[in-house]
C-alpha cells in the first residue's frame, strides 16, 4: 500500500479487519501524518510495520498497543520531534526500530521512552540533527541490542553510563557528529563486545592515552576526517584484537606521533593513514609490532622520507598503496623480502630513479605494479623485475622514457611473460609517443650502441690503470713536487727576502655581523691596544663606494694573516665563506700559512659548509672560553704567538718534504 497518496482520513477504522494472520504491512511514501492505533488492532500477528515517509509528526501511547508479535518498525523520513514514555512498551518482542532522518530533539525524548525494548538488536536514530544529546536512561533496557546508529546526528554531549548497559552491542556508529570533539573513555565503559566503532567526521582534535578501555575488544576503529594532529605513546595498546585502523583524512603530523603510537596492535590486517598531508616521513618503529598487517595505504601524505628496512616485521603484507607522495627514489631496503606482496602503487610521486635489486626472488606473489605519472626515464634490468614470473600487470604510463635501447629488455620480458605493460616512450625521429607493444626494435640500432659502450669501457679501463699507477707512486711524485716548490722559494728568498714583509697590515679580522660586538669590544682592542698589532676591520678599514667583495680581496692581499672567528653565525653567512676561500686561495697560491682559526662557540658538523668543516680538519683551532676567565690567558698567548709565527718559513718547508 505504499506510494498511493493516502491519508489518515482516507483509512477506514476497520480497514485491516479479519487480517489477523498478516505478518508484514507497508504503508510508507503516503501522507498519514497521523496513526490511529485502533487500524492495527486485528493484526495480532503483524511482525513487520513500515510507515517511513509519511510525514507521521507524533506518536501516541497506545500506537502499538495491538501489535504484540511486532519485531520490526520503520519510522524513518518523518517529522517527529516528540517521544513519550512508554511508546513501544507493549511491543517486546521488537527487534529492529528505524527512526532515521526525523526531528527528534534530546530534551523532547522521554527517558522512558525505549523502555520495554529487551529483545531490541537494531536501533537507528541517524540524521537527527536536533539530537544534540545522548542521555543515560534511554538506552537502559536495551539489553540485546547489537547494533545502534546514532551517526549524522548533532550530538554534543553524551551523559556518563549512557552505553554501561549495552554488552552485547557489536557496531557503534557515532560518525558525522561534527561537535563532538573530544573522546571520554567513560563514554566506552562495559562496551566489551563492541567489534566496530565509527567516530569519524567527529571534530576530534586528539585521542588521550588509554581513551580505549582495556575492555574493548575492538575489531574494526574508523576514525576517517578527523582533526587529529598527534598520537601519544600507547594510544592503541589495549585494543590487542583490532584488525581494522583507518586514520585518513586527519592532520597527523610525522614529526608528532609517537614511536609507540602502534604499540600492540598485533592483529591489525588493515591500517590506512591517507590524505594525512603532512605526515612527510614513515618510521620502522610505527609498523614494528603489526606483525599481521596485510593492506597499508599511506597515498596522499606527502611522504618524502622512509626510514630504512620499515617493513622488516610485515611479512604478510599484500598491498602498499602508496601513490600522490614525494618520493624521488624507491631503495632497495624499503620492500625487502616482502614475500606476501601482491600489489605495490607508487603512482603520482616523483620517482627518478628505482635501485638496483629493489625486486628480488622474494616477490613471488608479486602480480600488479604501478610507477605511473613518475619522473623515470630508464628502468633498468638490475633492478630485480626481470625476476618476478607472475606480475600481470606493471603500469609505468606518463613517465619520461625514449624509444632507445635501454627499454629492450622490457620489450622481451613482456613477451616471454605475459604481462601487460602499459608504457609508452618518445620516439626520438618522429617526437611521437609510442607504446612498447608497437616499438620495432630492429629499428634502434642497439648494435652500434654496444660498441660506443665497448669503447668507452677501453677507455675508462685505460683511465682506471693510469689513475692506479700514480696511486702507487704518490709518494715520489708529492717528493718530487715539494723539492720543485723548495728550490723555486730558496731562489725567490735569495732575491726579493722573505714575502710578505711590507703589508701594512698584521692580520685582517674575518666574521660575522652577529659576531662584532665581541670583536669591537674584546678582540680590537685587545690585539691592537694592547698587543700593538695593526689590525684590519670592515667597520673601520673598507673603502666607501669600492664593493664588499673587492674589500675583501684587498684586505686579504694586505694583511701577513687572515683570523677567522667561527660561530654558528659566521657558518651560515656567504660572505664569511667568501673571505674563507679567497684567504685559502692565497695560501695555495704563494703556500703560505696565514689562517688563524679562533672557535668563538661550537659548532655542528652538519650546519658548516664543506670548506669550513675541510679548513678545521686540517688547522689547529685556538677556543674562546666565555665562561672560563681563567683559560683566556692562554687564548691570547696561542693568539700572539700564530700572529708573529712567519708565513714561510725555511723549516716548516723542509719539514713537509
Amino acid at each position: 500500500m505504499s506510494s498511493n497518496f493516502l491519508t489518515s482520513g482516507y483509512i477506514e477504522m476497520d480497514a485491516f479487519r479479519g487480517l489477523s494472520k498478516l505478518k508484514k504491512l507497508d504503508l510508507s511514501n503516503n501522507d498519514l501524518i497521523e496513526l490511529n492505533y485502533y487500524w492495527f488492532k486485528d493484526l495480532v500477528s503483524l511482525e513487520i510495520l513500515d510507515i517511513s515517509s509519511c510525514k507521521i509528526y507524533s506518536l501516541g501511547e497506545n500506537t502499538f498497543k495491538y501489535l504484540k508479535q511486532l519485531k520490526s518498525i520503520d519510522l524513518a523520513l518523518n517529522p517527529i520531534h516528540v517521544l513519550h514514555a512508554n511508546t513501544f512498551s507493549t511491543v517486546i518482542l521488537l527487534e529492529k526500530l528505524q527512526f532515521s532522518y526525523n526531528q527528534l530533539v534530546g530534551e523532547d525524548i522521554s527517558d522512558e521512552a525505549f523502555r520495554g525494548l529487551k529483545s531490541l538488536k537494531v536501533f537507528s536514530l541517524r540524521g537527527n540533527p536536533k539530537l544534540i544529546k545522548i542521555r543515560e536512561k534511554w538506552f537502559a533496557d536495551l539489553l540485546s541490542l547489537e547494533i545502534l546508529d546514532v551517526s549524522y546526528c548533532g550530538i554534543q554531549t553524551i551523559e556518563v553510563d549512557s552505553f554501561l548497559g549495552l554488552r552485547k552491542l557489536k557496531f557503534l556508529d557515532l560518525s558525522h557528529n561534527t561537535y563532538l570533539g573530544r573522546l571520554q573513555n567513560y563514554w566506552f565503559q562495559g562496551l566489551e563486545n563492541l567489534d566496530i566503532l565509527n567516530i569519524s567526521y567527529c571534530g576530534i582534535k586528539s585521542l588521550e592515552v588509554y581513551t580505549f578501555s582495556k575492555y574493548m575488544n575492538l575489531r574494526e576503529l574508523y576514525l576517517i576526517s578527523n582533526d587529529i594532529h598527534s598520537l601519544h605513546e600507547n594510544t592503541f595498546k589495549e585494543l590487542q584484537l583490532l584488525e581494522k585502523l583507518d586514520l585518513a583524512n586527519n592532520e597527523l603530523v610525522g614529526e608528532n606521533i609517537s614511536d609507540d603510537a602502534f604499540h600492540g596492535l598485533r592483529k591489525l590486517s588493515f591500517f590506512s593513514l591517507r590524505a594525512n598531508s603532512k605526515l612527510h616521513k614513515m618510521c620502522k618503529t610505527w609498523f614494528a609490532d603489526l606483525s599481521s598487517l596485510e593492506k597499508l595505504d599511506v597515498s596522499h601524505c606527502g611522504i618524502s622520507t622512509i626510514e630504512k628496512d620499515i617493513f622488516i616485521n610485515n611479512n604478510k603484507l599484500n598491498k602498499i598503496l602508496m601513490s600522490s607522495n614525494n618520493l624521488t627514489e624507491v631503495f632497495k631496503t624499503t620492500f625487502k623480502d616482502l614475500s606476501s606482496l601482491i600489489l605495490l602503487n607508487l603512482s603520482s610521486n616523483g620517482i627518478e630513479k628505482i635501485q638496483k635489486n629493489v625486486f628480488s626472488n622474494s616477490h613471488k606473489k608479486l602480480r600488479y605494479i604501478d610507477f605511473s605519472n613518475n619522473r623515470l626515464s630508464t628502468v633498468s634490468r638490475n633492478t630485480g623485475l626481470a625476476k618476478l614470473e607472475k606480475v600481470s600487470y606493471l603500469n609505468l604510463k606518463n613517465n619520461t622514457f625514449k624509444c632507445t635501447c635501454n627499454i629492450v629488455w622490457l620489450k622481451h620480458w613482456m613477451e616471454e611473460t605475459k604481462a601487460h605493460i602499459d608504457m609508452e616512450c618518445l620516439n626520438v625521429s618522429s617526437t611521437h609517443l609510442q607504446s612498447l607493444e608497437t616499438i620495432d626494435i630492429g629499428k634502434l640500432a642497439c648494435k652500434k650502441v654496444v660498441v660506443i659502450v665497448l669503447t668507452c669501457l677501453a677507455v675508462a679501463t685505460f683511465l682506471a690503470i693510469g689513475v692506479c699507477l700514480l696511486f702507487y707512486m704518490r709518494s715520489d711524485v708529492q717528493l718530487w713536487i715539494q723539492q720543485r716548490r723548495l728550490h723555486k722559494q730558496y731562489e725567490q728568498f735569495a732575491i726579493e727576502g722573505p714575502p710578505n714583509a711590507d703589508k701594512p697590515y698584521d692580520a685582517f679580522i674575518a666574521y660575522n655581523s652577529k659576531d662584532q660586538n665581541w670583536v669591537l669590544n674584546v678582540l680590537h682592542p685587545a690585539l691592537e691596544t694592547q698587543r700593538n698589532f695593526k689590525i684590519c676591520v670592515d667597520y673601520r678599514d673598507f673603502l666607501g663606494g669600492d664593493s664588499i667583495a673587492n674589500n675583501i680581496v684587498n684586505a686579504i692581499k694586505n694583511s701577513q694573516k687572515v683570523v677567522l672567528v667561527v660561530s654558528k653565525s659566521f657558518a651560515e653567512s656567504e660572505w664569511c665563506n667568501f673571505e674563507l676561500e679567497m684567504a685559502r686561495m692565497r695560501m695555495f697560491d704563494n703556500h703560505e700559512n696565514i689562517l688563524i682559526v679562533l672557535l668563538l662557540e661550537k659548532v655542528s658538523v652538519k650546519d658548516m659548509p664543506t670548506l669550513l668543516h675541510k679548513t678545521l680538519k686540517e688547522k689547529t683551532y685556538i677556543r674562546w672560553h666565555h665562561k672560563h676567565p681563567e683559560r683566556q690567558a692562554l687564548f691570547w698567548t696561542r693568539l700572539e704567538t700564530a700572529l708573529m709565527s712567519p708565513n714561510c718559513p725555511r723549516d716548516r718547508l723542509v719539514n713537509h718534504i
